[in-house]
């Protein structure tokens, strides 16, 4: 299905069957996690950000497709539903805030 999940309804003949189907399920499993072509991201360290405005949320963010110069930047996003603000964060050597715009309707 388009998010990913699908339900499905398997019949044993035998409680030793299903045991088994069980068993060899859940070693792919463990498999499969092991074996994946990328690692899940680690939690490095917080970044303060000065907020414009109190009750300001974060709500999205995106890698900087500049060039070579720019391949370790991130752009964030924050908002209250209001006013929101852009801000450029570098990660390289050490994370730091480079940049921050309030954007104002």
């Amino acid at each position: 299905t388009a998010d990913g999940s699908e339900t499905f309804i398997f019949e044993f003949s035998s409680i030793d069957a299903r045991a088994g189907f069980e068993q060899t399920f859940e070693e792919t499993k463990k498999k499969l996690a092991l074996n994946k072509d990328h690692w899940d991201p680690e939690f490095l360290k917080a970044i303060p950000i000065m907020k414009t405005r109190s009750g300001m949320q974060f709500s999205c963010a995106s890698p900087s497709h500049g060039g070579p110069d720019n391949a370790h930047e991130v752009w964030v996003c924050n908002s209250d539903g209001y006013v929101g603000q852009v801000c450029l964060l570098s990660i390289k050597p050490v994370p730091t805030v480079e940049a921050c715009i309030a954007v104002c309707s």
